[in-house]
């Protein structure tokens, strides 16, 4: 059998397996070792012979991107945190929310004009921004319910009060009386 001509696609659908799992962490738990097993199978040199090629290629990302086009310099950009901020819309106007969005665009495009190239495209450099942004959404997504239940557990629930004459105590208590 000829595997060897669908080693991209073969590459790349295992390379998609382990950026879902990246970026979902809680998802595919058994289905996701299975994989791993497999890949790790792969690398057996009677297989990888075999296939005449390597199952796992390297996970692409933004840095790996902009270095192979020599611009990772463009991470270090004075740009590089208004192009990648979150805008958060709480408290503020339409007007304000409208004029930090604008601000982000004009700051990612000056960074793609800066730093496009032969080897990478302004799109290119923009998907790798945004990807950035992205995470930074993401991560912000996922932390600001634990910091705010943090925050309400702290105020309703000092640490250190004498809470065993409160009604609202978290404290726990056998059931033997």
């Amino acid at each position: 059998k000829e595997f060897y001509e669908y080693s991209k696609a073969f590459q790349n659908v295992f390379e998609f397996g382990r950026r879902y799992k990246i970026m979902n962490p809680e998802k595919l738990r058994g289905t996701y070792g299975k994989m791993i097993f497999l890949l790790q199978d792969a690398m057996i040199p009677q297989i990888r012979e075999h296939l005449e090629f390597n199952l796992v290629s390297p996970i692409k990302t933004v840095y790996s991107v902009l270095e192979s086009a020599g611009v990772e310099e463009a991470l270090k950009s004075e740009w590089i945190s208004t192009a990648t901020m979150e805008i958060v819309g709480d408290g503020k106007s339409r007007s304000q929310i409208q004029r930090e969005i604008k601000h982000k665009e004009s700051a990612l495009d000056m960074i793609a004009r800066q730093y496009e190239n032969s080897k990478i495209s302004r799109e290119t450099l923009k998907q790798c921004i945004l990807s950035i942004a992205d995470n930074s959404n993401y991560l912000q997504n996922n932390c600001k319910p634990i910091d705010y239940m943090i925050k309400l557990l702290k105020s309703w629930f000092a640490p250190g009060a004498n809470m065993e004459k409160s009604k609202w105590s978290l404290a726990i208590y056998s059931d033997k009386e």
